[in-house]
């Protein structure tokens, strides 16, 4: 799916590129046009101003996505931060409903501010369904596994050949064998 949505960026941009040469030029041509027809004399000039327009219009493009990526370089620590708290408050193993509701209430100004928009959407979702009372275990799982897949989509993930399964088996599991661990030693 990111190949596909990789590609049609591709050409979209080239398709971009091609209609703001072809603009300038007829432009160019019209303006030209305006002032007297254009002859070999100033056919050089025409393109190199053309040139120096497309120029200018990557420069401004790079410009804005390198602004684009120090913000998100500033915003990711923020964001593992938050999102390291809220994996650890949704994986407490002997978590119920009463102390999970309080856990996501305190930790959502920060996942409100922080959080990605797809992100925010799940924790929004999930939150809702324990304050409604609404959520059996199978379901609490998938919501949390949604979630995670949010989140690591967010933090550069590709999660390819993961799902909210693979994750949600692999949590959960590791989070019994801990409590299982603490429970034998006490």
């Amino acid at each position: 799916m990111k190949l596909i949505g990789s590609i049609f960026a591709f050409l979209l941009m080239t398709a971009f590129i091609v209609l703001v040469i072809w603009g300038s030029f007829v432009g160019f041509d019209f303006l030209a046009g305006q002032f007297g027809k254009v002859g070999a004399a100033e056919m050089p000039v025409l393109i190199i101003a053309s040139a120096v327009y497309l120029g200018g219009v990557l420069v401004i493009a790079s410009f804005l996505r390198a602004a684009h990526h120090r913000h998100d370089k500033q915003v990711a620590p923020e964001k593992k931060a938050i999102y390291s708290k809220l994996m650890n408050v949704l994986t407490i193993p002997e978590l119920n409903s009463i102390s999970l509701s309080r856990e996501m209430a305190e930790l959502a100004p920060d996942v409100k501010m922080w959080g990605g928009d797809e992100v925010l959407k799940r924790f929004m979702k999930l939150n809702a369904s324990i304050q409604k009372g609404e959520v059996q275990q199978n379901n609490l799982k998938f919501l949390i596994g949604n979630l995670m897949l949010e989140i690591r989509k967010d933090l550069g993930h590709r999660n390819r050949g993961v799902g909210v399964n693979m994750l949600t088996r692999k949590v959960f599991a590791d989070n019994q064998e801990t409590s299982s661990k603490e429970i034998s030693s006490k």
